[in-house]
């Protein structure tokens, strides 16, 4: 098991993920909107696969954050 730390240090990059990447994702959204050149069906693809990647991962690490923390509760 992991040391308690380390533990929250994980939980709260995790939360910063599932906070920051839809943040960032609307963002690459409006500024796509505004520069010129870029095609605005790319940019909404480019910002959505980046929402949903950074949600699935940064649950996936909290996820396994908490079974670790359940894991040593029980020992």
């Amino acid at each position: 098991m992991m040391h308690a730390k380390l533990r929250d240090a994980l939980a709260a990059f995790a939360m910063l993920v599932l906070v920051a990447t839809p943040i960032v994702g609307v963002m690459m959204i409006v500024v796509g909107a505004f520069a010129p050149g870029l095609n605005a069906s790319s940019m909404l693809g480019a910002a959505l696969k980046f929402i949903f990647s950074g949600v699935i991962a940064g649950g996936v690490l909290r996820t396994l954050v908490s079974i670790d923390a359940r894991l040593e509760q029980r020992t």
